[in-house]
């Protein structure tokens, strides 16, 4: 009878213990950019290869806990792609992807909106989803948004830091953007 109710408290631990991780998506990329359009959220997706270390360190220290996985469920819809299988190595291709982890926030049309590399710890891999959960980016077009002018100061940050790695010439136009309505903010506040 002991061995019965010892069996079934390490049943009920480890039940309670599964429920608490990021439920990752298990569809194709096009089906996600279309479940993000129409939940009107941004994509979470966990870019990882099978051998990798620090991406298995990720997967049971910090996806699985509670916190995280309540947040990231509630916020995201997660994905997670191995990079050398199925659709990964487009992907990998497609976002530049060349170490491992790497933690991408999309948008509905695909666009890179917060990029992370390798390990991070629990509380800041909360605070990343926290910072990149901007309803200003979810079905947005960045690019298209800028060149009309229309992002405020957060975003344009966020623009810059997106941009300076794949279009400089654009991410510069975007940084004197910034600094002239942050030099025209601080002298309006002066006066």
């Amino acid at each position: 009878m002991q061995k019965i109710s010892f069996f079934f408290i390490i049943f009920a631990f480890q039940l309670i213990y599964s429920q608490q991780s990021i439920k990752f998506e298990d569809s194709d990329f096009a089906a996600l950019l279309s479940k993000a359009k129409t939940e009107k959220k941004l994509i979470f997706l966990d870019a990882y290869a099978s051998w990798c270390g620090p991406c298995k360190l990720m997967e049971r220290n910090v996806f699985t806990d509670a916190n995280v996985a309540d947040y990231y469920n509630k916020n995201f819809i997660n994905a997670h792609f191995d990079m050398e299988k199925g659709e990964g190595p487009s992907l990998a291709a497609k976002y530049g992807i060349r170490s491992y982890p790497t933690l991408l926030f999309l948008n509905g049309e695909g666009e890179v909106v917060g990029k992370e590399l390798g390990y991070i710890k629990t509380e800041e891999f909360l605070a990343l989803g926290k910072k990149n959960n901007n309803p200003k980016l979810v079905d947005t077009n960045l690019k298209e948004e800028f060149l009309k002018g229309k992002l405020d100061q957060p975003t344009l940050l966020s623009f810059i830091t997106l941009y300076a790695g794949k279009d400089p010439v654009l991410a510069k136009q975007a940084s004197e953007k910034y600094f002239a309505n942050k030099k025209r903010r601080h002298f309006l506040v002066k006066k």
